[in-house]
């Protein structure tokens, strides 16, 4: 079990150009002691600095500065502005006059929430501010939690920054990893600990994070929660309520917390359905939890992703066999039917991907990983036919053609699908296997049992193409193959392969391009055999529970939606070998989309 971290301090930021109420601060809030840390700005832009390098629970604004400047109002307007967490006093020791005026349009607006109040600095501030702000900082102390875990979540969400945006477009989230673990630590007080119109009774909160395995593209970061509350005279819980604790960017947790409410809490019946407990938001991230009581206090919760690989490389797939059968076994919402929609404009207006910048980063990066393999693969961009963005060489005299953009506009994969509700973004991270070990006579672990499977991340929930789910899945099964074939390897693979290495695995992914058009043409068109391979026989037992679900579904419809898919993957941050894997993915549903009739179904 990691150390437990609890950031005790609440945080002050002081902005005021008089020295001599600095001090009066420092006296005031002195017994507190280490409880509470306290910043001092003079001026409105170096307030804006320290609020962009530091989370501030509560911010003492002066209305007024030299030359009669309104810089309190300009820092709560950029406070504001910046969306942030930050609680706001106001503070002069001049009268108001026309400006009481200013200070009741904030009073009204939607920023209301988080305007605390104000103070006049005449009427001995010193006693107001020890009572007013004192409250504050025994509440914040009153909330403490004890978390496990916390800074190694803070490290794996500091490796998303790049992909967190502000409504501005810029990264919002602070560069250092202990601010970040300050704001998770808010963002844990504010789930786990509030009672919203009550006081807490005298208690301690542990939670237990640990790492969930998932190969999704979302920022977020997926933890198991395990939390337990102690009493000063009664020990705590055992194993506590296990829950799912996933930390984002904030307007996605938001998204998501709202497509929940529509189309699961009080939408159709979903029986791989989960409860939202609760949803909140600190400066950049947000935060939900969810949780999954009835049976999981002595069982693991698992991805899929980690099921599959564990799986295929045992060569035992029964576990997540019967985890992806499950999934369409009971038609739940796939069974409320939607009206038919352009797959293309699906993908825009609910992934929010340019995927032509997709296909210009995924040649990008194929050109990074001939520069650093050197011998293998070999990328050939010169006399191309329409439509093919270069040719994968392989050691033995092969060209695999990739596609270009263009092929997102082109006849065969423009498509009017027939669509349902679906979850959106079914991949094996979003998928959670509630199992439970195994154990040998001398009590180490050998296998899984599943009990059930549950779904979480519903932000991409409502209308969707009917293929979309049974393509994200898909997704999954090949990164994890990926994740056996780069196992396999010597780890320098990413970035210092021998010449022979090099021609192993272009020669592996030569025959994953043989092998994927052999997988359709089994399932879609009756032509041969699924190939004899692990990856392929979960791929087939997906699309044949889609079928079973739906009936027949065209080969025509699948690759529309499911290159558009690849397409997107592959703009996004992967290992060579990865990368690679999905590139022959998407290369085999080119070729078997060129075999297509435009007229074809």
């Amino acid at each position: 079990m990691t150390q437990p971290t609890t950031v005790e301090s609440y945080r002050i930021l002081v902005l005021d150009d008089e020295d001599e109420f600095h001090q009066v601060v420092r006296q005031s809030l002195a017994s507190f002691g280490n409880s509470v840390t306290i910043d001092y700005a003079p001026d409105a832009d170096k307030a804006s600095l320290l609020l962009s390098e530091r989370l501030y629970d509560l911010a003492l604004l002066d209305v007024y500065g030299k030359d009669d400047l309104h810089i309190g109002l300009e820092v709560y307007r950029r406070i504001d502005a910046a969306d942030l967490s930050t609680r706001v006093i106001l503070m002069t020791r001049y009268q108001l006059k026309e400006d009481a005026l200013k200070l009741l349009k904030l009073t009204g607006s939607a920023s209301a929430w988080r305007l605390g109040g104000f103070l006049d600095k005449t009427d001995n501030l010193g006693a107001t501010l020890s009572i007013r702000v004192g409250e504050l900082i025994q509440k914040f102390v009153r909330r403490r939690a004890s978390a496990h875990g916390l800074t190694e979540l803070a490290s794996e969400i500091a490796r998303q920054r790049y992909r967190y945006k502000g409504l501005d477009g810029k990264v919002n989230l602070r560069k250092s990893k202990d601010e970040i673990a300050t704001e998770v630590d808010r963002l844990l007080r504010a789930l786990f600990v509030d009672i919203p119109g009550s006081r807490r009774r005298e208690s301690e909160v542990i939670i237990e994070l640990t790492p969930m395995e998932r190969r999704g593209l979302s920022a977020a970061v997926v933890v198991n929660a395990d939390v337990r509350v102690a009493f000063a005279n009664i020990p705590a819980a055992g194993s506590g309520h296990r829950t799912v604790l996933k930390v984002g960017p904030k307007y996605d947790i938001f998204d998501e917390a709202a497509r929940f409410h529509e189309y699961v809490r009080y939408g159709v019946e979903l029986s791989h359905r989960v409860e939202l407990l609760a949803v909140t938001a600190a400066d950049a991230l947000g935060g939900l939890v969810y949780s999954f009581a009835g049976g999981t206090y002595n069982h693991d919760l698992v991805a899929l992703d980690e099921v599959l690989v564990e799986d295929l490389a045992s060569g035992d797939e029964t576990t997540s066999s019967e985890a992806l059968r499950s999934l369409f076994a009971r038609k739940d919402w796939y069974g409320t039917p939607c009206a038919p929609m352009d797959i293309g404009s699906y993908f825009s207006a609910t992934f929010k991907t340019d995927l032509q910048r997709s296909c210009r980063e995924a040649e990008r990066q194929l050109q990074e990983i001939e520069k650093a393999w050197t011998t293998w693969p070999k990328v050939q961009r010169y006399d191309l036919p329409r439509g093919v963005s270069a040719y994968l060489g392989t050691p033995s005299g092969g060209n695999l053609a990739l596609p270009d953009v263009s092929i997102l506009g082109w006849g065969r994969l423009l498509y009017q699908a027939p669509a349902c509700l679906v979850h959106g973004d079914m991949h094996g991270g979003n998928v959670l296997l509630e199992c439970s070990r195994v154990l040998e006579t001398d009590g180490s672990a050998d296998g899984r049992t599943y009990h059930r499977s549950s779904l979480i991340d519903f932000r991409n929930s409502g209308p969707g193409p009917r293929c979309i789910d049974v393509v994200c899945l898909e997704s999954s099964i090949r990164l994890a193959d990926a994740t056996l074939i780069r196992d396999a390897c010597p780890p320098d693979i990413d970035v210092n392969p021998s010449p022979t290495d090099q021609a192993n695995v272009i020669d592996i992914m030569e025959q994953r391009f043989i092998d994927e058009k052999a997988l359709y043409r089994a399932v879609f068109l009756g032509v041969g055999e699924v190939p004899a391979n692990g990856w392929a026989r979960q791929c087939a037992l997906v699309l044949e529970s889609m079928k079973e679900c739906f009936g027949e579904v065209p080969l025509r419809e699948y690759i529309a939606t499911s290159v558009r898919y690849a397409v997107r993957s592959l703009g996004f941050r992967l290992d060579p070998v990865s990368r690679l894997r999905m590139t022959m993915w998407l290369a085999a549903q080119y070729s078997l989309a060129l075999e297509l009739p435009k007229s074809s179904p």
